[in-house]
């Protein structure tokens, strides 16, 4: 008989207390600077929550993948050519406040550098090792 995979919900939980932390703490640290530029104190909470949000939705959606298929090569390789083709992607796009920047989304105007990508690629290619 199988065994059926269940996740940590522990480690859910504490990363979900993790996230609330976060945004308050950026609610916090941003109020001010908002106000005095955008006229809104929540400007940035409302920013940081959506992102969160975006965060939990996945992460709920890959806790229910077995891990075992993050391993097989064929993900790791199309993870990393996704990876190298939008860092060559930022040397096509024109320079935003004398910065590149690779994606941007009108929806929620937002945009961001290359290195989040960087950085969800380094964190998945730790789970491999």
């Amino acid at each position: 008989m199988a065994r059926k995979l269940k996740s940590d919900r522990l480690l859910f939980l504490a990363t979900i207390l993790l996230v609330g932390v976060s945004i308050v703490m950026v609610y916090s640290a941003s109020a001010p600077v908002a106000l005095e530029r955008y006229g809104r104190a929540s400007r940035f909470l409302f920013t940081q929550g959506m992102w969160a949000l975006l965060g939990i939705a996945m992460l709920s959606i890959v806790m229910r993948v077995d891990y075992r298929f993050y391993k097989e090569s064929a993900f790791i390789w199309t993870g990393l050519g996704l990876v190298a083709f939008a860092l060559i992607a930022v040397y096509f796009r024109a320079p935003v406040n004398g910065a590149r920047r690779w994606f941007g989304a009108a929806c929620i105007a937002s945009t961001n550098p290359p290195t989040r990508c960087c950085r969800l690629a380094s964190s998945c290619s730790s789970w491999w090792v």
